[in-house]
C-alpha cells in the first residue's frame, strides 16, 4: 500500500478516520461470525446428540427383538418335542431345516436337545446313541459325576457343532446355573459368558447360551421340586457373540464402541460382546457421548454401553463452514472500505482539473464521510452496525463517483458488496431470531384469533401475494394459546415460502385447520415445485437450502425459526406432499383456547 506521508495534514486525518472504520468493521464483523458460529454449534451438537439417542435406542431394540425371535423359537422347540412320546434324531432334523435357521434366525450357531442321563442308566444311553450310527459317542467331559446331561440333538450338525455332540454342559458352572435356573422357574433364560465347545483355536469368539426346559407330559410342574421330577431335558440355543451382533447391529451403531454385559454392572468377567467400533482407529479422541442402558434378555438383564468418539455425520463442519465463510466476507468488507479510503489520495491528483461543481461533491463527499466515520464511533458496540456502515458508505461512494469514468469491474464490485452486506443482514437478524425464540419461546402466552391473524398477515404481504399473482383461500381457523407475533411470523414464514417456491402455474394457497383434541393442526397448501421425499426434513435444518442463491434467494433460516416456534408452543410442524397434486403442505399443530 502507498504511504500516507506526502498527503496534506487535512487528508491524512481523513485518512486515518476511513481506517478505523474499516478496522471497526472489521471486528464487529468477526464478532458476527462467531455469534453465527456459536449458534450454529449449539444447533449442530443439539442434532448429535439426538442422533446418537436414536442410533442406541434403535441398537438395544433391535438386540431385545432379535433374542425374543430366538426365545419364541427354543419354547416352539420344546412344544415340537411334546407333541410326541418320543422325538427321533430324523424327526429334529427335519424340524430344524424347516425352521431355515440360516435364514430366519441369522446369528444362531446351533438349535439342540441336551437330555438328562441318570448316572445309573449312563452306560445304556451311550450305548443307545452309538447304534444309531457314531460308535465313538462317549458323554464329555469323562469321569464320575452326580447330574450327567448330554447334547443328543443339535442342528446344523456341521463339523463346529459336532465338536459338542455329547457335551455336559451340566458340567460347566456357568452353563450349570442357566440350566437349573431355568429348570426351577420354568422359564426361558440364558447363561453368563462362555467359550464354546465349538470353538477352535482360530479366531476365538465370546458367547453364550439360551435354555428352555422340557418336562414329561402330563406331569404337575407347580413348585420348583415338582418341575425338577419331570425335567426330561433343555431345547436350547448356542451363539457366537460376534456373529450374533454383526446380523443385529445397524452400521451406525457399529461405528460406535460397544460393549454388551451380562447382568446389571459392567465387569469385565460378565462381558458378553465388546466392539471397539470403527471410528476409533481413525479419531482416537476421547468419548464425547456415552450411554449405558440395562435391557432385559428372557428372565435376566443385559448392560449396553455405547460410546461416540466423534459425530456420526458430516454436521459437525457446518460451524467452521459458518465460521469460514463468515471471516472470509468479514477480510472482504474490510479491504474492500480501506480501499475506499484510499481512493480519496488518488482523487486528489485531480483536484486542479475539476470544475467547482466537482469541488463541491468533493467536499460534500468529504463531509459525508466524517459524518460516517462518527456515525460507526457511536454506534460500533452494535453488532449490525458495521453492516450498516458498509451498505451506507457504498451507497454514498456510488453517487460521489456517478460521474466518474470507473470500469464495469469496479461497478460490478460494488453491486456485489451491496448485495452480500444485505444478505448478511438479513443471516444476522434471521440468526438472532433464531437465538430469540430458542431462548425465550412463546414467552407471551394469549389468546389468538388465527383467523383474524392471517387476514392481518395477508394484508401486510399484499404487495408480494399481488406481484406473484397467488390467490390465497382461508378456511376457519380457531383460536389458539400462543404469542401473537411469533405465530404471525410462522404464517408470514410459509406464505412467502409458497411464494418463492411458485411453478409455472397460476399460485393458490390454501390455509385450513383440523381439531384434534386440545390441539389444532393447521395446513399451508400450495400447487408450488414442491419438495422431494428425501429433503422434507432437511429443509427445517437451519442454512439448510435446496436451490442456489441466484436461483431462488432467501437464508435458510426461516423454515427453521418456524419449526422452533411451534415446538416451543408445545407443537411439531412437519411437511408432506400437496394431497391435491403438485406442491407441498406445510402442517403444524398448536393448543386450541377453550371456551
Amino acid at each position: 500500500m502507498s504511504s500516507v506521508e506526502d498527503l496534506p495534514k487535512r487528508n491524512r486525518t481523513w485518512f486515518l478516520r476511513q481506517s478505523i472504520v474499516a478496522w471497526v468493521v472489521l471486528g464487529g464483523s468477526i464478532l458476527v461470525s462467531l455469534l453465527a458460529w456459536q449458534l450454529t454449534s449449539t444447533a449442530v451438537e443439539a442434532n448429535e446428540d439426538q442422533r446418537f439417542r436414536a442410533v442406541v435406542d434403535e441398537a438395544n431394540l433391535a438386540i431385545s427383538k432379535r433374542m425374543r425371535d430366538y426365545e419364541i423359537l427354543l419354547l416352539s422347540a420344546s412344544g415340537f418335542l411334546n407333541a410326541s412320546n418320543s422325538v427321533e434324531r430324523e424327526e429334529w432334523n427335519a424340524f430344524s431345516e424347516s425352521l431355515n435357521l440360516t435364514e430366519n434366525f441369522a446369528g444362531i450357531q446351533g438349535l439342540g436337545y441336551a437330555v438328562t442321563v441318570p448316572p445309573d442308566q449312563k452306560e445304556e444311553f451311550t450305548n443307545r446313541v452309538k447304534a444309531e450310527g457314531f460308535p465313538d459317542f462317549a458323554i464329555k467331559p469323562a469321569g464320575e459325576r452326580d447330574v450327567y446331561t448330554s447334547i443328543l440333538f443339535l442342528e446344523p450338525f456341521d463339523w463346529r457343532n459336532q465338536r459338542a455332540f455329547g457335551f455336559d454342559m451340566y458340567s460347566e458352572p456357568t452353563r450349570r446355573e442357566a440350566m437349573e435356573s431355568a429348570t426351577m422357574t420354568g422359564k426361558t433364560t440364558v447363561s453368563g459368558p462362555v467359550t464354546l465347545v465349538q470353538e477352535t483355536d482360530d479366531a476365538v469368539q465370546l458367547g453364550f447360551l439360551m435354555y428352555t426346559p422340557n418336562y414329561r407330559n402330563g406331569a404337575p410342574l407347580d413348585t420348583a421340586e415338582q418341575r425338577s421330577a419331570a425335567l426330561t431335558g433343555w431345547v436350547y440355543a448356542a451363539f457366537r457373540s460376534d456373529d450374533l451382533m454383526a446380523g443385529v447391529l445397524s452400521a451406525d451403531a457399529r461405528a460406535m464402541s460397544t460393549e454388551i454385559y451380562y447382568g446389571t454392572e459392567t465387569r469385565n468377567q460378565d462381558l458378553l460382546y465388546s466392539d471397539p467400533g470403527t471410528t476409533t482407529e481413525t479419531n482416537p479422541l476421547e468419548a464425547t457421548r456415552v450411554a449405558s442402558t440395562v435391557i432385559p434378555i428372557a428372565d435376566r438383564s443385559w448392560t449396553t454401553m455405547f460410546t461416540s468418539y466423534g459425530a456420526l455425520g458430516s454436521g459437525s463442519f457446518q460451524p467452521w463452514i459458518v465460521a469460514a465463510a463468515g471471516i472470509g466476507i468479514n477480510f472482504l468488507l474490510f479491504l474492500v472500505l480501506y480501499s475506499f479510503a484510499l481512493s480519496k489520495r488518488r482523487a486528489e491528483k485531480y483536484a486542479n482539473e475539476m470544475t467547482r461543481d466537482l469541488r463541491e461533491s468533493t467536499t460534500e463527499l468529504t463531509r459525508s464521510n466524517e459524518e460516517l466515520a462518527r456515525f460507526a464511533y457511536i454506534a460500533s458496540h452494535d453488532l449490525k452496525a458495521p453492516l450498516r456502515q458498509v451498505s451506507g458508505s457504498v451507497e454514498l461512494f456510488e453517487e460521489d463517483v456517478a460521474d466518474l469514468e470507473l470500469n464495469e469491474d469496479a461497478r460490478e464490485s460494488l453491486r456485489d458488496i451491496s448485495a452480500g452486506t444485505a444478505r448478511m443482514r438479513d443471516l444476522i437478524d434471521g440468526l438472532l431470531a433464531y437465538s430469540r425464540v430458542s431462548r425465550d419461546g412463546g414467552s407471551t402466552s394469549e389468546v389468538v384469533d388465527t383467523r383474524a391473524l392471517v387476514e392481518a398477515t395477508l394484508q401486510a404481504l399484499s404487495e408480494p401475494i399481488a406481484e406473484s399473482g397467488a390467490v390465497v383461500d382461508v378456511g376457519t381457523l380457531p383460536r389458539v394459546y400462543g404469542d401473537r407475533r411469533q405465530l404471525a411470523s410462522v404464517f408470514q414464514n410459509l406464505i412467502l415460502n409458497s411464494i418463492a417456491y411458485r411453478s409455472d402455474t397460476p399460485l393458490r394457497v390454501a390455509i385450513e385447520a383440523r381439531l384434534e383434541g386440545a390441539e389444532a393442526t393447521f395446513s399451508v397448501t400450495d400447487n408450488g415445485i414442491g419438495v422431494a421425499p428425501e429433503h422434507r426434513e432437511r429443509i427445517f435444518r437451519m442454512f439448510q437450502r435446496l436451490h442456489t442463491q441466484t436461483d431462488k434467494p432467501g437464508t435458510g433460516i426461516g423454515l427453521a425459526i418456524s419449526q422452533r416456534i411451534v415446538e416451543k408452543h408445545g407443537g411439531r410442524m412437519w411437511v408432506q406432499a400437496n394431497p391435491n397434486g403438485e406442491g407441498c403442505d406445510f402442517r403444524f399443530t398448536l393448543p386450541i383456547a377453550n371456551g
